[in-house]
Parts: structure tokens; sequence; C-alpha cells
């Protein structure tokens, strides 16, 4: 805590990460998804488009499989995750092509076996299923 109680506590620093090591950028995310996580957020990602925006070569790079702990430096603050599908009209992709992508590459490129591959999937989507957004109990519809 002993930054939170400087002088310039709540100043945002602007640092280019090339002045930074791989390790301490890591370090910093992972402290930030510990934020996340107290916080009760849920991260949605959405590999498709990812990939084709070029965030990422291809989906094997995409950082959903650090976050489950497949890849990279291990993280001390596991996210909670679900998948979504960006704009279907544009990234000509759906829900069901996401988890489809995902289960190849964890086959595919982590070596997991089918079983543990739709493990993966099958939680991915139960996390979806459990935060998804959905009208209150006993609440009228909507009218637009």
């Amino acid at each position: 805590q002993r930054h939170l109680r400087g002088e310039h506590c709540g100043v945002l620093v602007e640092v280019e990460s090339a002045e930074l090591g791989s390790e301490a950028l890591c370090a910093m995310q992972d402290n930030v998804l510990g934020e996340v996580n107290a916080a009760g957020v849920v991260l949605e990602t959405l590999p498709t488009s990812n990939v084709r925006i070029p965030a990422y070569r291809d989906l094997s790079e995409h950082h959903v499989f650090r976050w489950l702990g497949l890849t990279g430096e291990p993280l001390d603050n596991r996210l909670t995750v679900c998948v979504g599908s960006d704009d279907t009209g544009i990234f000509a992709s759906s829900l069901r092509n996401e988890y489809a992508a995902l289960f190849s590459v964890l086959t595919r490129h982590h070596v997991r076996s089918s079983e543990e591959a739709i493990e993966i999937v099958r939680s991915l989507n139960q996390t979806g299923f459990a935060f998804r957004f959905r009208p209150l109990a006993g609440a009228p519809p909507r009218r637009l």
C-alpha cells in the first residue's frame, strides 16, 4: 500500500512500454486483473474480431489463453472470463464459431485433449450464461 500514500497518489503517469521489460508489464497486468476480480467484473473476450482487427497474427496468440492460465507468465489473479461474438455482420462469426475456433486452438496449438478442450469451452459458456444480460424478474417488457 506504500504507493497509495505518496504525494502522487491518483496521478496518472504515462510510460512507454518499451521502457519496461515484459516481466514488469506482466506483473502490472496481473495487478490490474486482481483489481478487476476484486470489483466482481467479468471480462468478455471477442476472439475473432481481435484477430481480424489485427491485434494478433492468429488465434493461438490471443490473450484469452493467458487469462485461462495456458500460456505466458503465470497469473496470480485468474479472471472470470466469458466469450462473445462481435458484430456478426462485420466479422462473419457467431458465438458457436467462436467456441469452435477456441476448441481448435486448444487441441492443435495448446495440446489439450478433446475432453479437456470441451471442458474449457463448456466452462467459458457456463460463465457467459451465468453473467448474461437478462431482464429483471417480473419487469414489464420495455418499449422503444
